[in-house]
């Protein structure tokens, strides 16, 4: 095999991690970034699994699993929802007939053709991005606080809150509401987003 040649079931694994990044960002990252920041705030968390083995490996996947999906699902249905509430409000300037919308909105998300599929994934896959800055952001300004003495966290918890609160204010003002604007965009037949 010469420099360079990629065997087929490398492509292939290269292929399919590709078309899952999407879930990747969704189900797993998030959980991964909690307990680094958890790690990192407050150590003796993670002291006390003793020496890292298969087991300990498999258990710490799965409670990242776990806590990611359930920050994820918190945060969609929270904080997400404001905005995205927000954002109609603003838009269609009236506050009735959010959930009426929201139900038509996403039944077209079901209907968009196959012909615009890499267009689909790409709007999917920018939204698991923004939920997952969103994600760190909250992160950071929760593990900012009471952090265990003598952790990163603790000795610059001005620096984390403040990086967190940006993170936060950016991810809400600048990048949901472009993020909306392209599904939007997306599940009305490419029309022109009205302004």
């Amino acid at each position: 095999m010469k420099r360079g040649d990629t065997p087929l079931a490398d492509l292939s694994l290269i292929s399919q991690i590709s078309s899952e990044l999407s879930r990747i960002f969704r189900h797993m990252l998030p959980g991964l970034a909690i307990l680094g920041a958890a790690g990192i705030s407050h150590p003796h968390w993670l002291k006390s699994l003793g020496a890292v083995d298969g087991w300990h490996i498999a258990i710490l996947a799965a409670v990242a699993l776990t806590v990611g999906n359930v920050w994820y699902v918190a945060h969609r249905y929270t904080l997400q929802q404001i905005i995205d509430y927000v954002i109609y409000a603003l838009r269609y300037r009236k506050f009735r007939g959010y959930s009426s919308w929201l139900g038509a909105h996403i039944n077209k998300t079901f209907h968009i053709s196959e012909s615009d599929e890499r267009f689909r994934n790409h709007v999917h896959f920018r939204s698991a991005q923004i939920i997952f800055l969103f994600i760190i952001a909250e992160a950071l300004i929760v593990f900012s606080i009471h952090a265990e003495y003598g952790t990163p966290f603790n000795r610059h918890w001005l620096i984390t809150r403040v990086a967190g609160i940006a993170l936060l204010l950016w991810c809400a003002v600048v990048q949901f509401p472009i993020g909306y604007s392209i599904d939007v965009f997306a599940t009305d037949g490419h029309s022109h987003p009205k302004h």
